[in-house]
């Protein structure tokens, strides 16, 4: 276990460049793609997806909308605001009306398969190689470098002498970019931050925002402080003694001025862990830490390091008090005191690993979207609504089981399509005009070996009393209990009974059981 008070980081001048690339308000974006006629002159859009909001343009976030609203405070918060041009748009569905994220994940893969592509590797080896800057205490600026020894001339090389970025999904709309050994992040974090966002928007029709810096987590930072459609570089702070790196123009926080771009800034790690929430951190996001958190003052990372006098009296605070694991706790200290993240960069490829579909059975009624009002839901019930599964009804669960199973098929099937063809363009669908051109991907030869179903159960158990008094308690909702059971994915073909004698249709081999 590494000691809170001591800090492994590189020396300055010898750290990675890391930069965080995140599509803006992605699902709103996507829907514009798809559909400009539509929301032309439309300047605030939010999407949702039954009973929550899920995505939050800039506009609508100007209007008081928030993500996980539910859509009828986001109306009302809408209207309340007298936004003309304003749109909650619910996320696609399928023709029973159950959520797909199909063209959603056909988004995600064209963005991906773009990072890692050779024309993007490309793109910043060149921004690279053209940025100007001082040599920062290396003998020779690593843009200079490479344009000697490669013999830069301004048009494609060969690749086996072309420096390899490292690209990591992170999720569906964000991937770390790691540049090659011996870039200075002074020298290239801009030029190359710019190159990403140009050819992404080129390319895809996508705006991304960036953030730069020596490691993942100050790097994911950076572009959540720069959006929307901003850059943001986080660079060594000299007062804590990490010399080395030369500093951008301009003072920490202030726009960037001739050696930036219009609208990016430059700030010291202080700087960033006081404009990043606490919550922020992988296993504090949860309610009952937050208020923890609250209680004891803190709200963004810098106000961590009040906690106690070192280093050693908050790592005790965040474990006692908080209730947090060693293993963050050790992250946080070593972040906040140390600035130091070495979770590495790795390119993971950007297949899934996985294919699923999920249904909760709600214990309360709910209404189906817009346009639904005359239809019924797949586990059955009233039309235009979705009312709950009440004990005894296993007609009903028969019937959402059947309609996850064809959801699934449906999935991997449209997982097999997409990894055969990627297409690139203004608009990454192939239903829609205005694809460009496509890329060949790999032979179809990926297909799931396991199939895995499992269900999970939460009741309420009543409690009549409680202790020696007799006094009756409250109810209280039981442990959720899951059972799972895992087989061989069906072959394409294969029969899929329903019920004895009888079969439904292969969705993955038209014609067949």
């Amino acid at each position: 276990m590494t000691s809170p008070l001591r800090s492994p980081q590189a020396p300055a001048g010898r750290r990675r460049v890391v930069l965080h690339v995140d599509a803006d308000a992605f699902f709103c974006q996507c829907e514009r793609l798809w559909d400009p006629g539509k929301f032309a002159g439309v300047d605030a859009l939010a999407v949702f997806q039954h009973s929550e909001v899920i995505a939050v343009d800039a506009g609508a976030k100007r209007l008081g909308v928030k993500k996980y609203m539910t859509p009828e405070d986001a109306r009302r918060v809408l209207q309340n605001a007298s936004a003309n041009h304003a749109v909650l748009q619910h996320v696609p569905t399928t023709d029973d009306f159950r959520v797909t994220y199909t063209r959603y994940l056909e988004m995600s893969k064209a963005l991906h398969v773009l990072l890692g592509s050779p024309e993007m590797n490309h793109a910043v080896v060149d921004a690279i190689a053209r940025s100007a800057g001082g040599t920062n205490g290396s003998a020779e600026p690593v843009g200079r470098r490479i344009a000697r020894e490669k013999n830069y001339t301004g048009t494609a090389v060969d690749e086996k002498t072309v420096p390899a970025i490292v690209v990591e999904k992170a999720s569906i709309d964000e991937a770390y970019v790691q540049l090659p050994k011996g870039c200075q992040l002074a020298e290239v974090a801009l030029p190359v931050a710019n190159a990403i966002r140009g050819l992404v928007e080129k390319k895809l029709g996508l705006t991304v925002s960036v953030g730069a810096s020596w490691n993942k987590s100050f790097a994911k930072w950076s572009s959540l402080a720069a959006k929307p459609d901003g850059v943001l570089v986080t660079v060594t702070d000299d007062s804590n003694g990490n010399s080395g790196e030369q500093r951008l123009a301009g003072s920490e926080g202030d726009v960037v001025g001739a050696n930036g771009l219009d609208g990016t800034r430059v700030v010291s790690p202080k700087v960033l862990l006081g404009l990043t929430r606490v919550t922020k951190i992988k296993g504090c996001g949860s309610k009952s830490v937050a208020e923890k958190f609250a209680a004891l003052g803190v709200r963004v990372l810098c106000d961590v390091s009040g906690l106690g006098d070192d280093a050693f009296a908050v790592a005790n605070t965040l474990r006692y008090t908080v209730g947090l694991p060693n293993a963050i706790v050790n992250r946080i200290v070593q972040i906040v005191f140390h600035h130091a993240d070495h979770d590495p960069v790795l390119n993971k490829g950007h297949e899934r690993k996985s294919v699923s579909v999920h249904m909760s059975l709600a214990t309360t009624q709910r209404r189906m979207p817009r346009g639904a009002t005359h239809v019924v839901p797949s586990t059955g019930g009233r039309e235009g609504w979705f009312d709950p599964v009440r004990v005894g009804e296993t007609n009903r669960v028969q019937s959402a089981v059947h309609a996850m199973s064809v959801d699934l098929a449906q999935r991997v099937l449209d997982e097999i399509l997409l990894n055969s063809t990627v297409f690139f363009g203004e608009v990454a669908h192939p239903e829609q005009p205005g694809v460009q051109e496509a890329l060949a991907g790999p032979p179809v030869g990926r297909y799931p070996r396991v199939l895995q179903v499992a269900v999970t159960s939460v009741g309420v158990t009543s409690n009549p009393a409680r202790g020696h008094g007799g006094k009756r308690g409250r109810d209280r909702p039981n442990t959720p209990l899951t059972v799972s059971r895992q087989t061989g994915f069906p072959t394409l073909g294969d029969t899929v009974p329903t019920a004895p004698g009888k079969c439904t249709r292969n969705p993955t081999a038209p014609g067949k059981c």
